[in-house]
């Protein structure tokens, strides 16, 4: 099924709900959304990242990595080595 799809069957199944059915989807999107918004992790200097951020980041890293840009541990250990 596609996205497209499951968004006009998610529309017809809100139409014929009942309270009880409305509430707990409402609660399901609600928990969902702020958990993505949860804080999940703190940066060095303290900044607090979301659950939103840290993907995004790890998104970040898996790149370069796949594409050859990040560092490796002995380019870390000379650059530490100057500081």
């Amino acid at each position: 099924m596609s996205t497209s799809q499951v968004k006009t069957q998610l529309h017809e199944y809100i139409e014929k709900a009942d309270e009880k059915m409305l509430r707990m989807m409402f609660s399901l999107m609600q928990n969902y959304y702020e958990d993505e918004n949860a804080i999940v992790a703190f940066t060095a200097t303290g900044t607090p990242l979301t659950k939103k951020e840290m993907i995004a980041l790890s998104d970040e890293a898996i790149k370069s990595v796949e594409n050859g840009t990040s560092l490796s541990s002995d380019d870390i250990r000379k650059m530490k080595a100057n500081w």
